[in-house]
């Protein structure tokens, strides 16, 4: 559920026109740039915010947050009041 589970790498969520195409750990550091665009969202699993710009990427989802209807956190722009 986070870079833990990836040997220190990110774990990334990728979701396409609202299919979710599931996690994948990825092989560098600086893979899996967290961006949020009209109909799709890559972002990676973490469990602090600086796990959203480890490898020195550079993205607004710069705050890791329970993701909604799940049961782990991820990247964010901002989270909701609700969430952790």
């Amino acid at each position: 559920m986070g870079p833990q589970d990836c040997g220190g790498n990110p774990c990334c969520w990728r979701l396409v026109n609202a299919r979710d195409l599931g996690r994948s750990c990825e092989a560098r550091p600086d893979d899996c740039v967290p961006v949020m665009g009209v109909d799709t969202l890559t972002t990676r699993l973490c469990q602090a915010d600086e796990d959203c710009i480890a490898g020195g990427v550079t993205t607004a989802l710069t705050h890791c947050c329970l993701a909604p209807d799940h049961a782990w956190k991820a990247c964010a722009v901002a989270c909701s009041s609700r969430s952790p």
